[in-house]
């Protein structure tokens, strides 16, 4: 099977494991596995012959998937009525070609008490999909952005996913899912200009496909996250040797969110895992919120 490198999507990199992930999301046939090296670099293995790069920058060429998407006209204070209405178009609708629409998922829940609502009855949104100001939809807006700016810069897609993949793409000022610490520049102030890597962003945004929000009546309960978002270590994510598709990525990461101790998980082939670092959040809409990473102990 043939073996393509990313040496720019790396583990340490919540936005690039994310990334890596979103691959094999819009890309069934391809598997992905985790280099050995002290910062893992994905490793992806596609069943057809032709470069990555090529077949996913049709996503790029054509954003009409958007459109089609559950979150693309849900406003940023969502009511359970608005869900409601987004959930049976998510149903119905085919936004990713021959994917199911899991964008809502990644955005937002309906799965909690309304006393657990906030003001004007606000349903709570993924920790992926953070307030920040000028935000006036779902974490859809974000990615529409993206690619605006991507088509200002370019319109060779293809050259860009692949120089994306190389670790020499292509940034454009916006905010991106809003979590990226890279967007942020040293020393970097509220007020600061940030930049973004719009093919990264774009696939990460599909990587949240396999981390929903969910709830169990009481509580939010995003996928993977054991803590508060600003808490260090609230969200872990790991690496692997073996070769993945989609829905053994998904089956693994049920063993390792289980809380099995990492000794049993190098029998699933877990070769390691890293932990969210937050930074510190500044208000309630702060677009300087970010998520970096350290590794874990592993035997």
């Amino acid at each position: 099977m043939r073996e393509e490198v990313a040496p720019g999507l790396t583990a340490d990199w919540l936005n690039g494991w994310l990334a890596a992930i979103g691959v094999t999301v819009l890309l069934p046939d391809v598997q992905l596995s985790w280099s050995d090296e002290p910062i893992p670099a994905a490793l992806f293995y596609p069943a057809d012959d032709r470069p990555l790069a090529e077949r996913l920058s049709s996503y790029f060429e054509d954003a009409s998937w958007l459109d089609r998407l559950a979150v693309s006209e849900l406003p940023r204070k969502v009511s359970r009525d608005a869900y409601a209405q987004a959930a049976a178009q998510a149903r119905l609708a085919d936004g990713l070609g021959p994917r199911m629409d899991l964008s809502l998922a990644s955005s937002v829940t309906d799965l909690v008490r309304d006393s657990k609502l906030g003001v004007g009855g606000e349903l709570p949104h993924s920790p992926f999909d953070p307030s920040a100001p000028g935000t006036t939809g779902a974490v859809f807006n974000r990615v529409s952005s993206c690619l605006k700016r991507l088509d200002q810069a370019t319109t060779d897609k293809a050259s860009a996913v692949s120089a994306t993949l190389a670790g020499r793409g292509l940034r454009v000022q916006a905010n991106g899912l809003g979590f990226d610490p890279r967007r942020l520049p040293a020393g970097v102030q509220a007020k600061g200009q940030v930049f973004v890597d719009p093919v990264v962003e774009t696939l990460c945004f599909f990587g949240l496909a396999l981390f929903p929000v969910r709830g169990n009546g009481t509580r939010i309960q995003p996928r993977g996250w054991t803590a508060a978002a600003s808490q260090r270590g609230s969200f872990t994510w790991p690496v692997w040797s073996q070769l993945l598709d989609l829905w053994a990525i998904d089956a693994l990461l049920d063993r390792f969110y289980s809380g099995e101790r990492p000794s049993r998980l190098r029998a699933f082939g877990m070769t390691g895992a890293f932990r969210s670092v937050a930074y510190r959040q500044l208000d309630r809409s702060d677009p300087t919120r970010a998520y970096a990473s350290e590794a874990l102990p592993w035997p």
